[in-house]
């Protein structure tokens, strides 16, 4: 919802499962704010097709380590979002990094913070399940 993803993004719901009560508050979008702005939804992304055309690149998976060990990608690299965006790591490729998550969420995040320190990244077109329609 803070991201502006889905509908009634302006608000925050809070569910008290044990009372069995919701609130809801009105989040109003602050002005100069990083966290709002439209940049997120301008991100440069590949279609798994594209990806095989590319000449150099890292794969970089940024899920879980369980949801790694479950499947991954050919050739992918599972790394932390965090330890990716550490100014030594993101620059570990000489080409482009495309970063994938489950349906580009996190993704969508990572490569926006990336482009900002000035890397060349893309974000995999809905991510590890994409690639596992696109394969069967």
């Amino acid at each position: 919802y803070l991201l502006g993803y889905l509908h009634n993004a302006d608000s925050l719901f809070v569910f008290d499962l044990w009372n069995l009560e919701q609130k809801k508050f009105k989040l109003d979008k602050r002005d100069g704010c990083k966290f709002h702005h439209d940049k997120i939804d301008d991100l440069p992304v590949l279609t798994y097709l594209e990806l095989e055309q590319l000449n150099k690149y890292t794969l970089c998976d940024v899920r879980s380590l369980e949801e790694w060990e479950k499947g991954h990608l050919p050739n992918a690299r599972q790394i932390n979002p965090g330890k990716l965006l550490q100014s030594e790591s993101y620059s570990m490729s000489d080409g482009a990094l495309v970063v994938y998550c489950n349906q580009e969420t996190l993704s969508r995040l990572v490569v926006e913070n990336l482009l900002d320190l000035g890397c060349n990244a893309y974000v995999l077109s809905g991510g590890y399940q994409a690639y596992c329609d696109f394969k069967e």
